[in-house]
């Protein structure tokens, strides 16, 4: 299970969070610019000098160039329950049931996911929730 890349997906689709690649000389860096947050470079005193710094990047982007390992953020619904109860309650219509030894999680009456870890059935159902397609939640849950 790839913790660090179902977390940076969760973020990005489900929590509406944007990602910035920060370059240092030769120094690359992920940085998390959470919902509601500003840009990074406006905490700096001379921000717009910092600008240039800074490029967009998606988690497919810094996935893809093996930089998950860069994102440096304690954000861990897929392993923290606090963390996946944040993700849970962005939906009005959704549900934990318990059966034997597994989590049936069930977001919006149609996404559902059964898993023996409620935090990882949390999280992808939530990304079922949001549309991301089945082959790129599987390829992210097992790569």
């Amino acid at each position: 299970m790839n913790h660090a890349a179902i977390n940076a997906l969760v973020a990005e689709r489900v929590m509406g969070w944007k990602f910035w690649l920060e370059t240092r000389g030769e120094y690359l860096y992920v940085i998390p610019q959470r919902t509601g947050d500003r840009e990074p470079w406006t905490r700096y005193r001379d921000g717009e000098s910092h600008k240039e710094r800074y490029k967009p990047i998606t988690t497919a982007e810094f996935d893809s160039r093996n930089q998950i390992h860069l994102w440096r953020d304690n954000f861990d619904p897929s392993r923290n329950i606090a963390h996946a109860m944040e993700v849970f309650d962005k939906w009005t219509h959704a549900s934990i049931e318990k059966s034997g030894g597994a989590y049936e999680v069930t977001i919006n009456s149609w996404a559902t996911e059964y898993r023996t870890d409620i935090c990882i059935a949390i999280c992808l159902a939530a990304l079922r929730a949001m549309g991301v397609p089945d082959k790129e939640i599987e390829e992210v849950a097992n790569g």
